[in-house]
């Protein structure tokens, strides 16, 4: 047997203590060992990445569905402030859901992901003076925020409030503060839709081209109304650092 296959053995049984030891000159309390702790490290990480998810199940469960990840999952990198990255790939791609499993656990995870993300990831909040916004303004999105849209209202989801049925499409910003604090924001289909154009045009977009285009977009509404709201709801997001002016 070459010492790959042997490693591969080695980490199987590492994975899942419940399967016939292939060790047998091996003390099962040695091993045993070895399985606790790098279950219960893995599992730390999961816990601290995702307390809300976690509040949801009960223990025994939340245990139950760490080990599936724990075994089942090949993580791809070697950090392990990803592995909670790699939690959420396994929810989404590879984890069959169960009966007692909340409709929104994918939406969820992602979520809590994305705002430990925000809060470990480089870079910081590059400050503008919204009274300088001007028709001609390139803007810019923050390296530390992200535009989110899910189907459950995930930001208020919590052990006494689990909807069951996806409701109106929910728009978040998650964003790092100049303080480098992480919050959210929860805004309307029509900020959604200008952050995204924000987001794509790299800071190429102006002001003059935004509204041109939110105009050809939303002739229902008064033109000089929408444009006037526009111009507000930008100087709102540059006073929270999450746009800024290139």
């Amino acid at each position: 047997m070459h010492f790959s296959d042997v490693q591969r053995q080695f980490m199987e049984e590492i994975k899942n203590p419940s399967q016939p030891s292939q060790f047998a000159d091996i003390e099962q309390r040695r091993m045993a060992i070895y399985q606790d702790l790098f279950f219960n490290n893995v599992k730390g990480f999961i816990d601290s990445g995702f307390p809300v998810l976690q509040s949801l199940y009960s223990e025994d469960r939340w245990r139950q569905l760490v080990r599936g990840f724990f075994i089942e999952h090949a993580c791809r990198s070697p950090y392990f402030a990803d592995i909670s990255k790699e939690f959420v790939e396994y929810l989404a791609n590879t984890y069959v859901m169960q009966p007692d499993d909340p409709p929104f656990l994918q939406e969820l995870a992602h979520y809590e992901w994305v705002e430990l993300s925000i809060s470990i990831r480089h870079g910081s909040a590059v400050i503008s003076n919204a009274n300088e916004l001007h028709i001609d303004s390139l803007l810019c999105l923050s390296d530390v925020s992200v535009l989110l849209s899910y189907q459950f209202p995930v930001h208020g989801i919590s052990p006494d409030y689990q909807p069951q049925e996806p409701e109106e499409p929910v728009y978040l910003i998650v964003y790092r503060d100049a303080e480098d604090d992480v919050a959210f924001m929860l805004i309307n289909q029509l900020t959604a839709l200008a952050v995204k154009q924000i987001e794509d045009a790299e800071g190429t977009l102006t002001l003059r081209a935004l509204m041109a285009d939110m105009t050809e977009r939303f002739q229902q509404f008064d033109t000089s109304v929408l444009q006037n709201g526009l111009t507000d709801t930008l100087r709102m997001l540059i006073d929270k650092h999450i746009l800024y002016l290139k």
